[in-house]
């Protein structure tokens, strides 16, 4: 995927590309992933949920967010 692509080559610190690979993997286990990126609002992203802790929601949350930040930057 491209947003992995820009995580490895991206200057960030080590633990933040950490962080937004662990945000993908729980980003995987939705369906959002196979919606085109015009789709995804606040609606879509309020119904996602995820396994464990709070803390694993707002990674993928702030994953989301990134990856739809840098869509925006590249349109």
């Amino acid at each position: 995927m491209r947003f992995l692509k820009w995580v490895e080559s991206a200057r960030l610190a080590p633990k933040t590309k950490t962080y937004y690979q662990d945000g993908w993997r729980l980003l995987e286990t939705t369906s959002i992933l196979k919606l085109r990126l015009d789709a995804i609002d606040n609606d879509v992203a309020e119904q996602l949920s995820f396994s464990g802790s709070a803390a694993n929601a707002n990674c993928a949350l702030r994953t989301l967010r990134r990856l739809l930040a840098i869509a925006q930057e590249s349109a």
